[in-house]
């Protein structure tokens, strides 16, 4: 059973109508689960999928999905899932007791995903009336801002490995369950895979992992950290990250590079220093990549199978019975819809940012293609060689969407406001020379689809970016080219 399914029981908790008190609670949200699946050894609860309908009135006090006001203005408020309300406790205590009622030893985590936009004083206070016989669950490196080199900031804001971590927000908490003596885990996508790419195997930046492993090791000695979630819910691909990673927590450990060298020692066919040269090279690009909502929740997420939108904001297909969750936002490429604009004013505003990312992806680019090039002069290339010679084309193909999707974003919103015929030409025609590109690249990316089924595929939340919808989005881009620009095209006749 997956962690939200584990929410979702909580959150009847205090939704159920005919639940009078705990006895009542307890048969009509967790008794039959934890009867049938005695064998359960506790239980995760996050905020977002509780929701439960918190007396704290800095609150709505309703679900995240209900976030208008009585004038139907978006309400400044943020819902109970999203906020550390004063009330938590109570709550979290009534649920202790319900399932400890079943099961005495069950453990109780209690996760705080989505509070770090919140300031730290707010997080600490809740942290400070929480019951000590609980677990903490902190996730290891969101909500950190990090500069970079053209002097913009960016954000962390969902699971990424472009920051090594620990983040200011989990030692923030870190700290006090150390003081409280609470037991202290973390969600750390150590296993390889994160939302930086939705549908890659797993991510080859082994330099950088052993940046985050060094980090996890630190925060055991430093904050008596007990565990570590690899993954929340896409999955891990074992690889020779994985190797790395089970050989950095060894009681008697090597050091990083002589567990670096004896890992890659295993399919490099005698030409490891060069392996490790190429994967520096994809280690730095990483530390470059911009973690924000517009990447994980735009072109990163699907790869080359995102589309490019003028007007019409498409719906993908559905294949192998897979729930598509690519939700009317998603398409929505960076900031207009109000699931998006949360984010502003925490780090550099978007339209400042956007020119300046298409430049950090084309270094970035670079980066990954040196490491390409190296791996190719390997004379005789292992099978793994071959699959991460591969996966990194791929990665060179959702970098260059990514650029296309900001390009195209800057074009399209430039067309409602352009006032002369000369510069409504250059700009359809900026459109058009980026659409093709676009179409290239896409083709491009069936090829690695093709070599490798694992790529293209995001275990559990249903987004896809294999060959059916590549394809897909070709057919996307050429209607919108065939069909909604030539209506530009045409109008340019009447001016």
């Amino acid at each position: 059973l997956g962690m939200d399914v584990y929410g979702y029981w909580s959150k009847y908790i205090f939704h159920s109508p005919e639940a009078e008190d705990a006895e009542d609670v307890y048969y009509a949200a967790y008794g039959a689960p934890f009867k049938a699946h005695n064998k359960l050894k506790g239980i995760i609860l996050v905020g977002e999928s509780v929701q439960f309908p918190s007396k704290d009135e800095r609150t709505t006090g309703d679900v995240w999905w209900n976030y208008v006001n009585e004038d139907n203005f978006p309400n400044p408020k943020p819902a109970p899932g999203m906020f550390p309300c004063n009330d938590y406790p109570q709550w979290l205590d009534l649920v202790k007791r319900v399932i400890r009622k079943e099961k005495e030893d069950a453990e109780i985590i209690f996760w705080t995903y989505n509070w770090g936009w919140v300031d730290e004083k707010t997080r600490v206070e809740l942290l400070e009336n929480l019951p000590t016989d609980i677990s903490l669950l902190v996730t290891f490196e969101m909500f950190e801002n990090l500069p970079t080199q053209y002097g913009i900031t960016e954000r962390v804001c969902d699971y990424s490995v472009a920051f090594a971590g620990p983040g200011k927000y989990f030692t923030s908490e870190a700290e006090v369950a150390k003081r409280r003596g609470i037991k202290l885990y973390t969600q750390a996508n150590a296993g390889g895979r994160t939302w930086d790419f939705g549908c890659l195997t797993y991510e080859p930046f082994p330099q950088h992992w052993q940046d985050r492993y060094r980090a996890l090791r630190d925060c055991k000695e430093k904050y008596n950290l007990s565990g570590i979630m690899e993954t929340h819910h896409y999955g891990f691909w074992p690889s020779f990250i994985t190797k790395i990673e089970k050989k950095s927590y060894e009681y008697i450990r090597q050091s990083d590079e002589e567990i670096l060298k004896e890992v890659v020692d295993e399919f490099s066919n005698g030409e490891t220093e060069k392996c490790i040269e190429a994967f520096d090279y994809w280690s730095q690009a990483i530390r470059m990549y911009m973690p924000t909502d517009n990447e994980q929740y735009g072109a990163m997420r699907v790869g080359t199978a995102y589309p490019l939108m003028l007007n019409i904001f498409p719906r993908p297909p559905v294949s192998l019975n897979v729930v598509e969750r690519h939700d009317d936002y998603t398409w929505e490429y960076a900031c207009p819809s109000p699931a998006l604009n949360m984010a502003e004013g925490k780090f550099t505003l978007h339209g400042i940012r956007i020119r300046i990312e298409i430049k950090i992806l084309r270094d970035i680019i670079k980066l990954i293609r040196k490491g390409i090039s190296l791996l190719k002069t390997v004379k005789e290339k292992s099978e793994e060689i071959v699959c991460l010679i591969n996966m990194a084309e791929y990665m060179v193909c959702c970098f260059t969407t990514d650029i296309h999707v900001k390009q195209m974003y800057i074009y399209r919103h430039r067309l409602l406001i352009t006032s002369t015929k000369k510069e409504m030409q250059s700009i359809i025609s900026g459109i058009k020379k980026v659409a093709n590109a676009e179409i290239k690249n896409s083709e491009r990316s069936l090829k690695c689809v093709d070599q490798d089924s694992a790529i293209g595929f995001e275990p559990c939340m249903g987004y896809a970016g294999d060959r059916i919808h590549i394809e897909w989005k070709i057919r996307q881009v050429k209607h919108m080219l065939k069909y909604e620009l030539s209506i530009y095209e045409n109008a340019l006749n009447l001016y």
